[in-house]
């Protein structure tokens, strides 16, 4: 039984990509990574403020806040 097995094309393509270049390149792209997803949460927050409204009066209804329930650092939290 062989101890080690012989890569795939495809794995060694993945583990290329995921690896490739230096440990500061690769957090600087996470750090972006999550910029990113912050931002859309962001929109996604003004989306439910806007259709928490209420259409007739234009008023904003009785429902929760999403801050209330969710911090984005909850939700990606960084170690």
């Amino acid at each position: 039984m062989p101890l080690f097995k012989e890569p795939k094309d495809e794995e060694v393509e993945f583990f290329r990509a995921k690896f490739a270049g230096s440990q500061a390149d690769r957090a600087i792209k996470a750090e972006a990574e999550a910029n990113k997803i912050a931002e859309q949460m962001k929109n996604s927050k003004a989306l439910l403020r806007y259709c928490s409204q209420d259409r007739s009066t234009g008023e904003k209804g009785n429902s929760p806040k999403l801050e209330d329930h969710y911090t984005t650092r909850d939700l990606f939290s960084i170690a």
